[in-house]
């Protein structure tokens, strides 16, 4: 039996992800051959449990050797980006203490910092921020705007206070 055979809804892996079947995922996750991050090009197991706000399966996700915690997903969107953008302080956490992971990671709808300070996370924004290597001066590329900019649209002062502190810009620097 192919425990990576895939139809239209993606791998069993997959499936039983994003219904939040833990026992599922627990079963499949023992499997010789099974192959982590085999997805569909919409998604992954890991991004689809950080969106659907499974912990306990993100949990089982990250302990496999071989999770790809920077898998993107068709709009260059991963994991971090879900969780940060649904507001799942704890599952950004987890995420954050992979070895590896890039919090820089951009596409159409910005970062995953641009993400949380767009949906007024302050707590994940925190997070993100104390993280080695974190660009606040990355604009999304839908909307043109910097992290700084999104927190004055939202009228979010502590936020912008935190962004302001660790460097962002209102506009982004151009090369001369």
């Amino acid at each position: 039996m192919d425990v990576n055979a895939g139809g239209c809804y993606g791998t069993p892996l997959l499936c039983a992800v994003e219904e939040g079947h833990e026992g599922i995922v627990k079963l499949l996750l023992a499997k010789d051959g099974i192959d982590i991050n085999a997805g569909e090009p919409y998604r992954t197991p890991l991004s689809c449990a950080a969106n659907g706000g499974y912990k306990e399966i993100v949990k089982l996700l990250l302990a496999k050797d071989g999770v790809d915690v920077n898998a993107r997903d068709y709009e260059e969107r991963t994991a971090l980006w879900y969780a940060a953008d649904r507001g799942y302080e704890e599952i950004v956490k987890l995420l954050l203490a992979h070895d590896g992971v890039d919090v820089n990671v951009s596409g159409d709808y910005g970062t995953p910092l641009l993400r949380a300070v767009r949906n007024r996370h302050e707590e994940i924004v925190k997070l993100l921020l104390a993280h080695d290597g974190i660009d606040v001066n990355i604009m999304d590329l839908i909307m043109g705007q910097t992290v700084l900019q999104w927190a004055a649209q939202n009228k979010h002062e502590a936020v912008a206070k935190l962004v302001l502190a660790k460097g962002g810009l209102l506009k982004r620097k151009t090369a001369s």
